[in-house]
């Protein structure tokens, strides 16, 4: 036998001098385990003169979450229940750092039929390419596998993503090697919830996922909460979820797909929370990324789908047209019309309001000179968006508008929401200044909806309030409505500002309304917005 040994050893010395991979021998009889010295290397395993020591050395070089596993496989292959050794585990090297290896054995036996060794390798660059070395975790590709793999077998459970908040700031203030320790953390903390039964994969950045093969949402949310409190004192964390179960038709990149928006939902809304995938959510969002490059080409292309509507305002007391709100409409490629409340917040999110913003002013400004050739002082208000604000010198980019078209800024009211960071003092006044010094009127629209007061609009120069339509609705039912409105309209004008109420839709509304005497009046009861053709039929056919 001992001839025999000496002639694989000989072999695997061979082998060793030419790869990569370390090739060995178990004996059974005598517990060595035969090894190349380079492997010491790398590992921390206590080899003797001869190149050997024995399992239980190599098992203390395992990670502890693989050791049992393994000695299990091992003894198996030891009784003869098995002749081939093939795993994947991880060993932690000389550094602490993890590493996933690939083990292959095959057993030998005697001239007598006896199982004596086994001889194979071991390759800690087969799986290099495929995981992390700080944190052990696998990458994307190996997950997109398993996840196949899964749903292929129609099981249950849920694709996980979660994402440490801010971990580029983390390693910028504190050092790369406190963010190291997170991700260390993270891993860690999931491994132990996945109990070893799953593989923990890491994306990008700080970005980890896994497969929870748990029917129960409430399990997993459980599990999330546990990860939040394990990881909370050093870090902040959002998760990402979506049930295989719930989408067995899917491919595994699809599903991938669903978790990342779920992450990112609950990312881009402060959340520290597990959100589940909604594919309501997710087809809207698909919705908006169409809409997106929709809008982009059409406004290359001469803003086609674009158009404004007028809704007239008008004077309390008498009541005359004072002028008109201009509202931006749009139609898209297929003939469906996008209402403003989806159209505007992909323009902002995209930037692109600040050129579909100058359209409109222009647009409005030049019907305005046109209708002011039938009524003298008629008035137009255009909305503008704070991101229109933040560009650099917008306020003369608006004056040159008015000299380009050829009207005075008086007949110009600006609206800007109350949402709009109204707090900026410095910056807006700074704009709106010299917006007034020509005439123009500044106007914050949806009044009472946000987080504005009459004492912080003092810190404006603001000429004009817009009472949102939820405070006139039923005004003359509502007794809070009504004196809500009664003492803005008091107050604003001790303040030396105009007060215009929208959503007037009833004669008794009108009725109250004239009693409180806002300066003007928009709604339905005059008319719902029209084109510029129908506007002029209805208000300017004199």
């Amino acid at each position: 036998m001992e001839y025999n040994v000496e002639s694989y050893l000989d072999m695997m010395r061979f082998l060793n001098e030419s790869s990569d991979d370390y090739f060995f021998l178990w004996e059974f009889a005598t517990g060595r385990l035969f090894l190349p010295p380079s492997i010491t290397e790398k590992y921390s395993l206590p080899l003797n003169e001869e190149n050997y020591c024995t399992v239980e050395d190599w098992i203390k070089i395992v990670f502890p979450k693989d050791a049992d596993a393994l000695a299990e496989d091992l003894g198996e292959v030891q009784q003869g229940k098995r002749l081939i050794h093939d795993m994947v585990y991880r060993l932690v090297n000389n550094q602490g750092e993890i590493v996933w290896i690939s083990c292959r054995g095959k057993c030998g036996f005697d001239q007598n039929g006896n199982l004596i060794w086994m001889v194979g390798r071991v390759s800690d660059t087969l799986l290099a390419n495929d995981t992390d070395r700080l944190t052990g975790a696998f990458y994307l590709d190996r997950l997109l596998a398993e996840l196949d793999e899964l749903l292929e077998k129609g099981r249950e459970g849920y694709l996980v993503l979660i994402d440490i908040r801010g971990l580029q700031n983390i390693n910028l203030q504190f050092g790369r090697d406190t963010g190291d320790r997170m991700l260390k953390a993270t891993a860690g903390v999931l491994e132990e919830l996945a109990e070893g039964t799953q593989k923990i994969y890491r994306m990008n950045g700080g970005c980890f996922g896994s497969v929870f093969l748990w029917r129960q949402e409430t399990r997993l949310k459980e599990a999330f909460d546990q990860l939040q409190r394990r990881l909370g004192e050093q870090c902040m964390i959002s998760g990402g979820c979506v049930p295989l179960h719930l989408h067995s038709g899917k491919e595994a990149v699809t599903l991938y797909q669903y978790a990342e928006s779920a992450l990112a939902y609950a990312k881009t809304n402060g959340k520290k929370e597990l959100i589940v995938f909604s594919e309501k959510d997710y087809e809207k969002k698909v919705a908006a990324l169409a809409l997106t490059q929709e809008l982009k080409q059409r406004i290359e292309n001469g803003f086609q789908g674009f158009s404004l509507h007028y809704q007239p305002q008008v004077t309390t007391q008498t009541p005359e047209l004072y002028g008109a709100e201009a509202l931006l409409r749009y139609e898209s490629c297929s003939g469906d019309r996008i209402p403003p409340d989806h159209l505007v917040p992909v323009l902002e999110q995209t930037g692109m309001i600040c050129q579909v913003g100058l359209w409109v002013l222009e647009t409005a400004l030049r019907q305005c000179k046109k209708w002011r050739r039938r009524l003298k002082g008629f008035h137009i208000s255009v909305n503008v968006s704070y991101t229109q604000l933040l560009e650099e010198g917008v306020e003369n980019t608006f004056l040159d508008l008015l000299k380009k078209v050829g009207l005075p800024g008086d007949a110009l009211t600006l609206e800007v929401t109350e949402s709009m960071q109204l707090h900026d003092y410095p910056v807006l006044n700074r704009i709106f200044s010299k917006l007034k010094e020509v005439g123009v009127q500044i106007s914050v629209d949806d009044f009472g909806t946000g987080y504005s007061s009459l004492s912080r609009l003092k810190n404006l120069q603001i000429d004009e309030i817009k009472m949102d339509r939820c405070f006139i609705t039923n005004i003359d039912q509502s007794t809070y409505n009504y004196y809500l409105v009664s003492k803005v309209v008091e107050l604003a004008a001790k303040s030396h500002m105009q007060v215009c109420c929208e959503g007037v839709e009833t004669q008794e509304e009108l009725g109250v309304l004239k009693q409180i005497n806002p300066s003007l009046l928009q709604g339905y009861l005059f008319s719902r917005p029209l084109s510029a053709e129908d506007f002029e039929k209805a208000y300017l056919s004199f």
